[in-house]
């Protein structure tokens, strides 16, 4: 089987709402656990495949019970602080894995990022409340004070999480400083070329290389020193533990489009042909396809139907599904489809109502569409 060793790398040195200015150091100067530079493993590091997609969206890698027993025996032979830590009703580890999950991001990146940033993973006693409340870096730009609305565990965690994933979707719709397939130079002096979105957005965070001591390289071997750990500790990490290790150079195989016909279709389902997607009820649904994935969906004008437990629908245009005109039905982002995680190849995005020919109002919401078309 399988293991997930070409991860991630990116400093949360940016806020989601405030941003970071230009870096004048180089990120994570000081670091403070020499550990940390010792090359886990003889694997390259490829400075343009720092991640895979799929583990970046990996929310259900490990549950909160796996963290906390990660925290308790850490891969530093020590029980960090984070251990005992609580952030309001919750443990630190049910915190991490709530946040994390809430916008479909793996935590195992979350944790790498808290050790990345302040070394709290290795931290046997709490450190000085700024490390703490300040854990990701999200509000404190460059040379200046962190920004005080940002104070505190709780959202620092929701911040570092919404960041690393608005800035993924934001290589898929080209609105972020980087994105896959589009060259760019780094602060150190690397041209890159990001071969997947998960790298695009890191580099969107931290534009450094530093191979050897700091920057990309230095949270992407913290991560794989975590990933060992957790399978050292025999926790089979859900969905992740199933992503390829592709060659540097080498592109992924293509997926395995198999997927099985729900029992009872809906709109948002996967799907492989029309013949998935009978819905009964009058209500004619179609499997709409994009690249090796499918959904079923059927056509709207101003409104979509909604089935009780199966998610909000929303009607929008179909241009979205790469059709010329008219709309289509999909799911809104929710955390009951880990806002679009749990839909195999979409990704959420903020797309206006298709009115068509109804009498519906203007509206825009978060929804699930094709990732690539």
């Amino acid at each position: 089987m399988p293991h997930f060793r070409s991860l991630l790398a990116a400093s949360f040195c940016v806020a989601f709402a405030v941003g970071c200015a230009e870096m004048a150091e180089e990120p994570f100067e000081g670091h403070d656990t020499p550990e940390d530079f010792e090359v886990v493993e003889k694997t390259a590091f490829d400075r343009e495949r720092v991640m895979e997609d799929a583990l970046l969206v990996a929310s259900d890698a490990v549950t909160a019970s796996d963290v906390q027993r990660f925290l308790e025996r850490t891969p530093y032979g020590t029980t960090s602080f984070l251990a005992r830590e609580r952030v309001g009703s919750r443990s630190a580890a049910e915190a991490i894995v709530a946040g994390a999950r809430a916008e479909g991001i793996n935590p195992i990146v979350m944790l790498a990022r808290m050790q990345v940033e302040r070394s709290l993973i290795a931290k046997t006693s709490r450190p000085s409340a700024k490390s703490v409340d300040y854990a990701f870096g999200c509000g404190c730009p460059d040379g200046r004070a962190c920004n005080a609305a940002y104070r505190g565990l709780d959202k620092q965690i929701a911040c570092a999480a919404r960041t690393l994933r608005n800035h993924y979707d934001g290589s898929i719709d080209g609105s972020s400083p980087w994105a896959k397939g589009r060259a760019k130079r780094t602060l150190d002096g690397y041209t890159v070329t990001p071969r997947t979105h998960a790298t695009a957005s890191l580099y969107s965070y931290t534009p450094w290389v530093l191979p050897g001591r700091g920057g990309n390289w230095l949270a992407w071997n913290v991560t794989r020193k975590f990933v060992n750990h957790f399978e050292a500790q025999g926790i089979d990490a859900d969905g992740a533990r199933d992503v390829a290790d592709p060659a540097p150079g080498v592109d992924d195989p293509a997926p395995d489009i198999e997927v099985p016909a729900p029992r009872d279709p809906w709109i948002g389902d996967a799907c492989r042909d029309d013949a998935d997607c009978v819905f009964g009820g009058g209500l004619a649904g179609a499997c709409q396809r994009f690249g090796d994935h499918g959904m079923c969906t059927a056509s709207c004008e101003g409104f979509c139907p909604d089935k009780e437990g199966r998610g909000v629908t929303f009607c929008i245009s179909a241009e979205w599904f790469g059709e010329a005109d008219g709309g289509l039905c999909t799911r809104k982002a929710a955390s009951e489809n880990r806002f679009c995680a749990g839909m195999p190849g979409t990704v959420r995005v903020a797309a206006d109502r298709h009115r068509g020919g109804s009498t519906a109002r203007s509206a825009e919401a978060e929804v699930c569409v094709p990732a690539e078309l």
